[in-house]
């Protein structure tokens, strides 16, 4: 079965087929409680009351696993959105400091090899972050 996925149309009718299976079964040992052979039919229906529970857990189970990946995905995108809001402040924050070592250059008057890669880095900075 797939991840994110509920039961099947075919497990769902088999799971609630087993149960009704399992409820006729009861109401027949209730009925039966005299019968010689009784203590034989409990011993079957453990293993019928197995199969019911295992179909209960597929019915029941996948509604309860897909809520819970509902919230865990919702939690990972929080810290997705956070994470990325970081960056995005901290790349703000670094075209900032490249822009103001640009003017403090500029201020001086020097222009030496080393200034060139920082006109470009402020170049780069301002292309991408034109409101810093």
């Amino acid at each position: 079965m797939p991840e994110n996925q509920g039961p099947t149309k075919l497990q769902v009718w088999l799971g609630v087929g087993l149960i009704v299976l399992f409820v006729a079964a009861l109401v027949v040992l209730v009925l039966m409680r005299d019968d010689p052979q009784w203590d034989r039919l409990v011993f079957l229906l453990q293993g019928l009351e197995a199969l019911v529970f295992a179909a209960a857990g597929v019915l029941f189970g996948t509604a309860v696993g897909r809520s819970s990946a509902a919230v865990q995905e919702a939690v990972q995108a929080q810290d997705r959105a956070a994470v990325a809001e970081t960056d995005a402040a901290n790349g703000r924050a670094l075209a900032s400091a490249v822009l103001a070592s640009e003017e403090q250059s500029a201020r001086r008057g020097s222009r030496e090899p080393a200034m060139a890669a920082e006109s470009d880095l402020a170049a780069l900075a301002r292309r991408l972050f034109p409101n810093a």
